[in-house]
């Protein structure tokens, strides 16, 4: 799994989080449920058919600094699960 969405954003406004989900091979991977995490708040997207999964999040925290985490649990007898995380910015330089 690769974080290809921002790594910034502004309290109250939608902000685009996206991740590509592929095998072993950089095969796209569609059809499963990908899980973004921005500090308290979460929201999950669905891979489409070039492994891309996309969505938005309204962050209602504070301003500051936010471990950002996009995972996905694998299939059983087929993919590992995996997750990436970043360091995402609400509202700061």
């Amino acid at each position: 799994i690769t974080y290809t969405g921002g790594l910034k954003g502004a309290p109250n406004k939608p902000t685009a989080v996206s991740a590509k989900v592929v095998d072993a091979l950089g095969r796209p991977l569609s059809g499963y449920t990908v899980t973004f995490v921005i500090g308290s708040q979460s929201k999950t997207a669905v891979t489409d058919a070039n492994g891309v999964a996309a969505t938005t999040i309204t962050l209602t925290q504070k301003p500051g600094f936010y471990q950002l985490t996009a995972s996905w649990p694998g299939d059983a007898g087929k993919y590992l699960g995996d997750s990436t995380s970043a360091q995402f910015s609400l509202n700061k330089k």
